[in-house]
């Protein structure tokens, strides 16, 4: 990992740190067939969240629970004791691309030069997107101010 990269993580709080090394590591923690129908989306007091495309797959996965979550302490030393799941249609990276230029386009924020040099694609669109929240309450509280 580069210096740039370990210094941002750093600076994202240890509950999401987790959640993007969990979220990277998925393929091998669920297998290629369920990873390409689900995504861990949140952790939040040991307890992590995964979006899934179906009820069905949720609950199939459900049924390797415990599993998960032992994969989860043993390949990545990070402790979850539940799983909760959570049905909605995510896009693939290509089509979040897409969207996320679109959005940077209508709400007009300049990024700094500094996130181009971030090597970990998912990283890299995680930090960008906390950018932009940050840009857009910060713009929000602006406008208040006139």
């Amino acid at each position: 990992m580069d210096k740039i990269d370990s210094i941002i993580l750093n600076q994202i709080p240890k509950n999401l740190r987790q959640c993007f090394i969990i979220e990277k590591n998925w393929h091998e923690i669920v297998g290629l067939k369920l990873s390409k129908i689900s995504k861990p989306i949140k952790l939040s007091n040991k307890t992590l969240v995964i979006s899934t495309t179906h009820p069905i797959i949720s609950r199939e996965i459900s049924l390797y629970s415990n599993i998960i979550i032992d994969r989860v302490k043993k390949k990545l030393n990070i402790a979850i004791e539940n799983l909760k799941f959570k049905t909605s249609n995510f896009e693939t990276n290509e089509e979040e691309e897409v969207k996320e230029k679109e959005k940077r386009q209508a709400v007009n924020i300049n990024y700094p030069d500094f996130f181009i040099e971030i090597k970990d694609e998912n990283i890299r669109k995680k930090v960008l997107n906390i950018y932009k929240t940050l840009k857009i309450k910060e713009n929000k509280g602006n406008k208040g101010d006139e």
